[in-house]
């Protein structure tokens, strides 16, 4: 009886997994609705590979569902060249707070778009991830339309307002997701960032306020005047986006400040303006021939 007790005593304590500091989840539906979940999150007792006492299970080597699933790959690490070591449906890296390359998410996706969902309330109160990012492009940057980026706290949102989602659809950028072969099968990648603010060079806050853009006619037949006072405006980006937050259009400002959006069909469309070393912009047109 006492040695059984003591067998009970040495293992349960193994059987007990440890709880994370932080974690929450990010939810992945596809264009025909197919849905998979990722638990993400961090601890200084974690590290950036598969922690058993966190509940992590490696899958790196089961196949890949051929038309729709997510997974996180290997943190900080150079995706473009080398396969990712792991693979995970949790993954709960080393709190660090600092802005890098945090957690990778491979994903298989044939039918798009694809909705990220989570919950923004989870990342405003907490200084060690108010600025926390998930991106499709692997370096910040405010040009970012080119590929789809969004932090996760609403606070420190830019292009949408209050958003808890982020739609991927290839078709609606310059260019595609990243991707890559991992041997088998053709992955696209997003990256999340868990950051304070003040690891962010050149955040938000320390770019220069800009002035409210006149946007003039407004109704317009498609193509309207822009006002931007005395800034030079030829490095200017511009995206527009439609009710759903959908990308819609992209350009860069002409010398004469207009913008053709003559090819929109009738409606309301936010458009975003970015420059480098200004903080974004957003004004409501609506469209009407």
């Amino acid at each position: 009886m006492i040695r059984s007790l003591l067998i009970i005593t040495f293992i349960l304590p193994m059987m007990i997994q440890a709880q994370e500091e932080f974690s929450f989840e990010l939810y992945f539906e596809d264009g025909l609705g197919n849905k998979d979940t990722l638990l993400l999150g961090y601890d200084q007792n974690a590290t950036d590979s598969i922690d058993v006492a966190f509940g992590e299970v490696d899958i790196v080597g089961q196949s890949w569902g051929s038309v729709f699933e997510v997974r996180a790959g290997e943190a900080k690490s150079n995706w473009t060249n080398v396969n990712s070591a792991y693979e995970s449906k949790k993954q709960i890296i080393d709190k660090t707070c600092l802005f890098d390359f945090d957690i990778f998410i491979n994903m298989v996706a044939v039918n798009y778009p694809v909705v990220i969902k989570w919950d923004t309330t989870l990342f405003v109160n907490d200084s060690c991830r108010l600025a926390s990012i998930l991106s499709g492009v692997d370096y910040i940057q405010m040009d970012v339309f080119d590929s789809p980026s969004i932090y996760l706290s609403n606070r420190y949102q830019t292009f949408t307002d209050n958003a808890d989602s982020l739609i991927i659809d290839p078709s609606q950028w310059n260019q595609s997701l990243n991707t890559y072969n991992n041997g088998s099968v053709n992955l696209s990648v997003l990256w999340l960032s868990f950051a304070n603010p003040s690891e962010i060079s050149s955040s938000i806050n320390e770019r220069k306020s800009l002035a409210n853009v006149q946007v003039f006619p407004n109704p317009s037949p498609g193509v309207i005047n822009l006002d931007f006072k005395e800034i030079e405006t030829n490095e200017f980006l511009v995206s527009v986006f439609d009710l759903t937050g959908r990308t819609v259009y992209h350009t860069r400002l002409n010398d004469r400040n207009q913008l053709d959006l003559s090819h929109l069909e009738n409606g309301t469309y936010t458009i975003l303006f970015s420059k480098n070393e200004y903080c974004l912009n957003t004004q409501k047109v609506v469209i009407w021939k």
